[in-house]
């Protein structure tokens, strides 16, 4: 009855114009970030508080001093460490870490578009479609205020977003499964750094693998070497990040701590 009111929806776009529309849409995103930026440059409670943990890191060169300091009061130091290490890693190289991470997250929040569009296509979604996603994406208030702050959020939408990407296109398209599965491992790891609310994926991912292997018995054996190609390359990059942000092991412990506090699995004791 209403649909020839709509019909107007149902367009097709040439296939030599879809490159065209989606640079023009990456383009309108990335401009609204820094014109938002340039306009409203803003910094919040979270993100003086990440300065200046990261500045306290830099000058007294470890970690551990802060996680003590903290533990004084009767507090937990949890704070994922990707953001704070990058923060003192502009410290280090005398550049401004404030507007640093600003233009990281510009970065990384445009290219949130681009994976947007390349999700939606994975998924077999038509290339309208895909580009009305991918404009979603790039005018959406919320990221674009995310984009340039000093936060955590846009580091961990871009990386649990490719992870995500990475898998459903190795299992829709096989292509290249075993690195697609390690380079989400990695993926994961980073998302893990910058917010722990990475772990929530992990559930899913064991979820839909554990479907997987109750209804289909012959793809056990792909499974487990997939699984294990993911736990590897997390454990390495885990790794390399230990080693570049000199996490301490009283860090995991007093992160672990505030979760199982939080979670009301513990009790801090008075």
């Amino acid at each position: 009855m209403f649909s020839k009111y709509f019909s107007w929806l149902q367009f097709e776009i040439p296939e030599r114009r879809t490159g065209i529309i989606l640079f023009c849409i990456i383009f309108l995103g990335l401009t609204l970030r820094v014109v938002h930026w340039y306009l409203e440059p803003s910094i919040s409670r979270d993100g003086s508080y990440y300065l200046f943990i990261a500045r306290q890191w830099y000058e007294c060169g470890s970690l551990n001093e802060i996680i003590s300091a903290t533990a004084v009061n009767g507090a937990h130091f949890y704070i994922s460490p990707l953001l704070l290490a990058l923060l003192r890693s502009a410290t280090i190289c005398h550049l401004d870490p404030e507007k640093t991470i600003c233009i990281l997250n510009i970065g990384l929040s445009t290219a949130l578009v681009v994976l947007g569009y390349a999700l939606c296509r994975v998924l077999n979604m038509v290339k309208e479609a895909a580009l009305v996603a991918a404009l979603l994406l790039a005018t959406h208030p919320g990221l674009i205020d995310l984009s340039h702050t000093v936060q955590r959020e846009t580091l961990f939408l871009f990386f649990a977003t490719l992870m995500i990407f990475l898998l459903l296109q190795s299992e829709i398209r096989q292509n290249r499964p075993l690195l697609s599965w390690g380079c989400a491992g990695a993926c994961w790891m980073l998302a893990f750094f910058s917010r722990h609310e990475a772990l929530e994926l992990v559930f899913m991912i064991l979820f839909i693998v554990g479907w997987y292997a109750i209804t289909r018995r012959s793809l056990r054996r792909s499974l487990l070497k997939k699984g294990l190609v993911f736990v590897a390359s997390g454990a390495l990059m885990l790794i390399a990040l230990n080693w570049w942000c000199q996490i301490p092991v009283e860090y995991y412990h007093s992160a672990l701590s505030f979760r199982l506090h939080q979670a009301g699995i513990v009790e801090t004791k008075p």
